[in-house]
């Protein structure tokens, strides 16, 4: 009876021992698999290494071995891993505020501070960064990309960016200005716009000019016009942003003197030396003397003359005026009306070359009619070097 409750005892013990036996690899793989969902990869592979130790564990492990090597990838990984709270940033162009970056990181971290750039301040306070940025002035927006890294190969990039600022408003009170030859200041010209600061400078044309800024307002004085052409140049105001507007500058030629300008020749319908004489700007004085071919008299003419046309290098006059002359063995004295047209090339400086019509027509002091209105000529004239002919 005794026996046969012993082979029951034993019976039953071995029994028990099996199923634990046959239970272990299961539960620990299980339990091991469980850690794993919940990211806890210490003790997975824990669990792995021990399942390895049961009597029942399989002949062929690599299906466990390959649970390990995950375990221990997806460890390393967490090891290795690193999270930000923010991964683009954008800034306004007024750049007065700043925002924070929180760092998750198990290793010791950096960041590519040796790249930030001058507008940009990064500082970094335990696991955290706070990013602020310098007022944008410029109308280009600009960016920098920021680096985190924990030396193991691992990094995050931040996207910083600042909007361009807005392109500034200008316009002016004036935008094109004529000053005599004798040159002069200008009346102030206004400046309106909402940059902060503008400057003003004459183009490379301009070196006659004489620009200031006095607040908001900008002041221009050209130089008296010593050349014998006009003359213009332009003036760029500018804000500190770059918007620009551009004020035309005209200055008239050198002021015409009320002296001898040129000397020469009429040869044709009449033969005659002349003077030229500036009256003012376009008005001229011409005397000739000498011989009218027609009437065949000796006399002077004094014309005065408009110079309608006034170019580089050519100049057309018109105008009237009176002649006086003489014819001894038929009219005697002649008084006479005259007229001028012209039309000249100053191709050889100072020398210019013309074509004429200088008609006469009057009566002599016996009551003769005469008409010299056949009067075609070739103009020869010498301009005065010290003198303004154009």
């Amino acid at each position: 009876m005794r026996k046969v409750s012993l082979t029951i005892i034993v019976g039953l013990l071995l029994c028990c021992v099996s199923a634990f036996a046959e239970s272990c690899y299961k539960s620990r793989v299980e339990t091991g698999d469980y850690a794993m969902n919940r990211a806890q990869y210490d003790r997975a592979i824990a669990y792995y290494e021990a399942a390895k130790k049961c009597v029942d564990a399989p002949q062929d492990l690599r299906s466990l071995n390959r649970k390990i090597a995950n375990a221990k990838s997806k460890k390393e990984e967490l090891e290795n891993r690193i999270t930000v709270s923010l991964t683009d940033i954008s800034f306004e162009a007024s750049g007065n505020y700043s925002k924070s970056i929180q760092v998750t990181s198990r290793r010791k971290w950096s960041y590519n501070a040796s790249q930030v750039p001058y507008w940009l301040t990064v500082d970094k306070v335990n696991n955290s960064l706070t990013v602020s940025c310098a007022d944008n002035k410029v109308t280009q927006s600009r960016s920098f990309e920021l680096v985190i890294s924990n030396g193991k190969g691992v990094s995050k990039k931040i996207l910083i960016e600042q909007k361009a600022k807005k392109q500034s408003y200008i316009s002016l009170s004036e935008y094109n200005l004529r000053f005599p030859g004798e040159g002069g200041s200008a009346q102030p010209i206004a400046v309106y716009t909402d940059a902060e600061n503008f400057t003003a400078k004459a183009d490379k044309n301009g070196w006659w000019l004489d620009v200031k800024r006095y607040g908001s307002d900008v002041h221009i004085t050209a130089y008296k016009n010593t050349m014998k052409f006009e003359r213009d140049a332009k003036v760029r105001v500018v804000t500190d942003d770059g918007s620009a507007v551009t004020i035309g500058v005209t200055q008239e030629r050198k002021p015409h003197s009320t002296v001898l300008r040129s000397i020469g020749l009429r040869g044709g319908g009449s033969i005659e030396a002349f003077f030229q004489f500036n009256v003012k700007d376009r008005s001229l004085f011409d005397i000739g003397i000498g011989r009218w071919n027609q009437s065949e008299a000796w006399g002077m003419t004094g014309i005065y003359d408009y110079l309608f046309l006034d170019g580089v290098n050519w100049n057309s006059y018109m105008g009237a005026g009176l002649a006086l002359g003489v014819e001894s063995h038929k009219y005697g004295l002649i008084g006479a009306l005259a007229g001028n047209l012209e039309l000249e090339y100053i191709g050889l400086d100072p020398f210019g070359i013309a074509i004429s019509y200088t008609p006469k027509i009057g009566y002599g002091t016996k009551g003769a009619f005469f008409g010299d209105y056949i009067n075609f000529n070739v103009v020869l004239r010498y301009y005065l070097d010290w003198l303004d002919h154009r």
